[in-house]
């Protein structure tokens, strides 16, 4: 898009465009999966997405197996669309390295990101 709009890296348009993008983004997460953190059908919700089988018997239950997944975010929000299975990573460094190999970022703050979609999040850079 940068290269068909003639953006380069520092156009203030393409920077307006790629917050435009990230809020969208975290917008169309809390749409498809919700952003209430209490409530069961959240939960059951996204292991559906992701193929957990069987399907906990309530939120917490649910909650401890999404904390053990790794899954990029952006492809689960592009499963809303593309119906594709989302991959899981044995590791967060697995999901790391596919994150920064694809460019699939998630926006990490976001004031539009509910308790959901902030309990998924995981840290991708690490911290120096």
């Amino acid at each position: 898009m940068c290269d068909f709009l003639g953006w380069d890296r520092y156009d203030d348009e393409r920077k307006e465009a790629h917050q435009d993008f990230k809020t969208a983004l975290v917008q169309q997460f809390n749409a498809t999966y919700g952003t209430d953190a209490s409530s069961i059908e959240t939960w059951l919700g996204l292991c559906i997405a992701l193929d957990v089988q069987p399907l906990p018997g309530s939120s917490k239950k649910a909650k401890e197996i999404l904390r053990g997944m790794y899954v990029n975010l952006v492809d689960l929000v592009d499963r809303g669309n593309t119906m594709d299975c989302v991959a899981q990573f044995a590791t967060l460094e697995d999901l790391r390295n596919y994150t920064i190999s694809t460019g699939k970022f998630f926006p990490k703050d976001s004031a539009y990101a509910g308790g959901v979609l902030k309990f998924l999040l995981r840290e991708i850079l690490k911290q120096r």
